[in-house]
């Protein structure tokens, strides 16, 4: 059981989700909320946030759909998001 315990850690992170509501909506978003162990991240949610084609994916688009259009222009914050997103 130990081991079963052990390897469901590994691969489930102890992530603190309230933390990552940046995700659901990057727009009201605070940059201090973001981790700073990731260089660049705070930097591409600010890029993000002034760029008006995201804001009008992101009221169009799936939470999915929209990360994945992301990935092109600010695959920094794309590939944190989906990291989330995928547990």
């Amino acid at each position: 059981m130990k081991n079963i315990i052990a390897e469901f850690e590994r691969y489930v992170p102890d992530t603190d989700l309230a933390l990552q509501h940046w995700i659901r909506n990057p727009f009201e978003a605070d940059v201090a909320d973001l981790s700073e162990d990731i260089p660049g991240l705070h930097e591409a949610l600010i890029e993000l946030k002034d760029e008006e084609l995201f804001h009008q994916l992101c009221a169009k688009e799936s939470l999915g759909a929209f990360w994945t259009q992301v990935k092109k222009e600010k695959p920094i914050i794309r590939d944190e998001a989906v990291k989330v997103l995928s547990f």
